[in-house]
């Protein structure tokens, strides 16, 4: 992050956010998101406690801080969010947290973020894989070459797709939906002191894919899928 995006500390609690692990707190941290990039930059940061949140939208200059002792909880509502796939060009909601098309984003602290694919999205998946192997594939012919073995295309848990300048660094990540961490078609990007646990049950949750993008760097990473 350069340093102009430090200007601002912008509090999702101002814009409605009320982090009790049952308001759909998203609106409100998209809403402080968007604020603080329209001033230039700064930081969003998520306080001690649970914010359940459908999918975030990072725009330019923007830092979200997970302070320690806070979760990011992605909403069970599955109507909220898109499937990814790679094979279609990046949009919003196809991830927990998305970055499209900005620069000098960064997520950063010492919080969680877990995207609940235990409550909806790893069963899905795994039905999904038993339809296969009795029938025609459940999702139609819209993502083709999509291999049986991954069960229903879900979102992932954070996508940068052509970002110039972001980050990723210090917080655990858990339950992704998906694949965890995705980082398509972007540059300069450095991804460090994470933590990435999803169970050995889950299907198809990789820690960190890279695709198309140079200049990343990777470093201090402890990942379990």
């Amino acid at each position: 992050m350069t340093g102009h995006a430090a200007s601002s500390r912008c509090d999702p609690v101002t814009y409605g956010a009320r982090h009790d692990g049952h308001t759909n707190d998203g609106p409100a941290i998209q809403r402080a998101i968007t604020a603080c990039s329209g001033v230039g930059g700064g930081v969003v940061s998520l306080a001690s406690g649970t914010w359940l949140s459908g999918p975030l939208s990072l725009k330019n200059h923007v830092t979200l801080n997970l302070e320690k002792g806070s979760t990011l909880l992605g909403s069970s509502d599955t109507h909220l969010f898109h499937w990814a796939f790679l094979g279609k060009a990046a949009q919003p909601g196809e991830a927990l947290i998305s970055a499209i098309d900005v620069q000098d984003v960064a997520i950063t602290g010492q919080g969680h973020i877990d995207g609940n694919g235990a409550a909806v999205w790893w069963p899905s998946a795994v039905q999904a894989h038993k339809t296969q192997t009795s029938g025609p594939l459940p999702y139609g012919p819209d993502y083709p070459g999509v291999p049986a073995a991954n069960g229903l295309p879900r979102p992932w848990l954070i996508e940068f797709s052509h970002v110039q300048h972001g980050g990723i660094s210090g917080v655990t990540v858990t339950n992704s939906p998906m694949w965890t961490i995705v980082v398509r078609e972007s540059s300069q990007i450095r991804i460090d002191h994470l933590t990435i646990r999803n169970p050995a049950s889950s299907r198809n949750t990789d820690g960190i894919d890279l695709v198309s993008s140079d200049h990343v760097t990777m470093s201090t990473l402890d990942i379990a899928t």
